[in-house]
């Protein structure tokens, strides 16, 4: 009886550290990526040109990035499709993929990708918080947005 338990208990024991294996992709979490996102800051490292390193850090009149169900838009460029498969994202900008990875911790998003040898091999990191959308009737009064399919519609 004690070598049936024995057996038992080391079998549980192989199912458990399977499943939680580090090797997992990452959940999808796509479906929070949708909104409106302001930038926080911007991290260029490793490039091949010591000059193209930089630390950015946004405090005013930050880039705005709105991302529906499949586009996403920079300071009203785009709309550019990206596609997602667990964490990673590929951009499509006019032909070019940009393929990176995201995570996304409360309100923030962060965007890694690494550039070919070719484009300088620097790694950019790019953090958004959520931006809360909103807009001005002429008369002053301001009024909560919020972003379904491509368009900005009032919540209120």
């Amino acid at each position: 009886m004690k070598t049936s338990k024995s057996i038992f208990l080391i079998a549980i024991t192989i199912l458990v550290f399977e499943a939680c294996n580090k090797d997992d992709p990452a959940p999808d979490q796509s479906a929070e990526l949708i909104g409106a996102w302001e930038n926080v800051s911007f991290v260029a490292t490793g490039c091949a040109d010591p000059a193209d390193n930089y630390n950015e850090t946004c405090t005013s009149d930050c880039e705005i990035l709105v991302i529906t169900a499949t586009t996403l838009t920079f300071d009203g460029e785009g709309p550019y499709s990206y596609t997602t498969n667990g964490n990673s994202i590929t951009i499509n900008f006019n032909g070019d993929k940009i393929v990176g990875t995201y995570s996304i911790s409360g309100a923030t998003v962060t965007f890694t990708n690494q550039d070919s040898p070719a484009d300088g091999g620097c790694k950019n990191v790019s953090t958004y918080k959520k931006y809360d959308l909103k807009v001005t009737d002429i008369d002053g009064n301001v009024y909560n947005t919020v972003i379904i399919g491509t368009q900005e519609w009032m919540k209120e």
